[in-house]
This record gives structure tokens, C-alpha cells and sequence, in this order.
């Protein structure tokens, strides 16, 4: 099999925080099957997966499942992972719990022959590269809202809150036919949430929708704008 090259740059649009509302007209016409390896991890900053009784980090977990569930709403045919490590493990010979794990790519080769006898056209490789969040207050006086105080003057403050969440999500979409990748891009989702205290009011953008597990809110909606956008670019690539 060919090595893992980049054959195309990544999505230009900026960054939504609209993130749930942009898989509405993302629709797939192919008829053809897809595998969708697990989330690897490439940030640096966790182990990849290890055997089968080891531990897989919340963030891989939780993209792996969106991305699925963001194909299949879509259009997409994917095959079960668990139908597929079934199908990789009989072909080793394992069994039990201290199987070796075969999600690594070094077993891409035999994805691709197992996926050959499922009916698989294609197989969609994910990957983490970055996940950045940030946060930061700052608070300032209003010259215009002074007030007299005692025969002095004190001034309104104003609080400003300001979050910030970076999701880099890169996506290889491997032809078994062709036994090489067909396509490659990256994908930045990304939020930006100012909230400023009263008397001024103002804006906030709320992502406690997505709280909760191993990923803060803003991580967590980041993910769901790369992923969105990486679907689109999945769409665009099969037939």
C-alpha cells in the first residue's frame, strides 16, 4: 500500500459556532459502503490505543461517535467497528481480551483486504491533531459611568470573559479499489465566547450544550464544526 501522503490541503471557511445547523444540506448520493476507523489521537499529549483491555481517551471516544452518527445522518452506509475488529481478529486468530490492538496503521493493508470481502468502497482514516482551548478576564472602567459617591466619584466596571476552543481534525479517505488514499484535508472547528458583565450587557455564545465527559463545552462544539466540515468533504470526495 502506498504511504500515508497528503493529496489535498484542507477546507478554507471560517470557523461556525453554528455548528449543529451545518450538516442540514450535506447529503450523500453514493450507495457504496464505508468503514470508519476510530479517532486516533495525534495531538502528543496522550497514548495511542493500546491492547484491548487498555484505555482509550474520552476525546477519541466521543469524535468517533459524532463523526459515525454525523455520516449515517447524511446518507452514508458505515459498517459497525465492531463488525469490522470481529472480522480483523478472526483473520489473526485472536481472541480474548489480551488481543492486540489493530486499529494501528501498520494493519491498514489487512483493513483493506477485510474490507474487500464486506463490499467496502471505501475507508475513512480520522485523526486529532490539535485541541486548544484558552480563557481569560479582564476588567476595565467606564469614565462615562461615574457616579458620585461621598462627594467623590467611583466608576462602573465592566468584566469581560472571554473562551476560546481550536479543534484540528484531519481525515484520510482510503480507496480499497485503488488501495490508496484518494483524499486528504484538515479541518479547523472553532468557538469564540465573550460574555461582559452588566450594566453594558452582552453576547455570549452558550455551549453548555456540549458539556459533560472528558471535553469542556467549547472543545466539545469545536469538534462538532471540524466534523461537520469534514463530512461535507467526505461527500464531495466518493462516488
Amino acid at each position: 500500500m502506498a504511504p500515508l501522503a497528503i493529496a489535498q490541503t484542507g477546507n478554507s471557511k471560517e470557523p461556525s459556532t453554528q455548528a449543529t445547523d451545518a450538516l442540514q444540506n450535506i447529503r450523500f448520493t453514493t450507495k457504496s459502503k464505508f468503514i470508519l476507523m476510530p479517532v486516533f489521537d495525534k495531538t502528543g499529549t496522550s497514548a495511542q490505543y493500546g491492547s484491548a483491555g487498555g484505555t482509550v481517551s474520552t476525546t477519541n471516544e466521543f469524535a468517533t461517535e459524532v463523526l459515525n452518527d454525523a455520516l449515517r445522518q447524511s446518507g452514508a452506509t458505515t459498517i459497525s467497528w465492531f463488525k469490522v475488529n470481529a472480522a480483523m481478529n478472526k483473520k489473526f486468530g485472536q481472541d480474548g481480551l489480551n488481543r492486540a490492538d489493530l486499529t494501528n496503521d501498520m494493519f491498514i493493508p489487512d483493513l483493506v483486504n477485510v474490507a474487500k470481502t464486506m463490499g467496502v468502497k471505501y475507508i475513512v482514516r480520522p485523526a486529532v491533531l490539535n485541541i486548544d482551548t484558552q480563557s481569560s478576564t479582564e476588567t476595565s472602567i467606564n469614565p462615562a459611568g461615574f457616579i458620585p459617591i461621598f462627594g467623590m466619584f467611583a466608576g462602573a466596571t465592566k468584566t469581560t470573559n472571554k473562551k476560546s476552543a481550536t479543534v484540528t481534525l484531519k481525515v484520510d479517505i482510503i480507496s480499497v479499489a485503488a488501495d490508496d488514499i484518494i483524499g486528504t484535508a484538515r479541518f479547523e472547528g472553532a468557538v469564540r465566547e465573550k460574555k461582559e458583565s452588566t450594566p453594558f450587557g452582552g453576547y455570549s455564545f452558550d455551549t453548555s450544550a456540549y458539556a459533560g465527559g472528558g471535553m469542556n463545552g467549547d472543545a466539545k462544539a469545536a469538534m462538532y464544526d471540524a466534523i461537520d466540515k469534514a463530512v461535507d468533504f467526505i461527500a464531495s470526495k466518493v462516488n
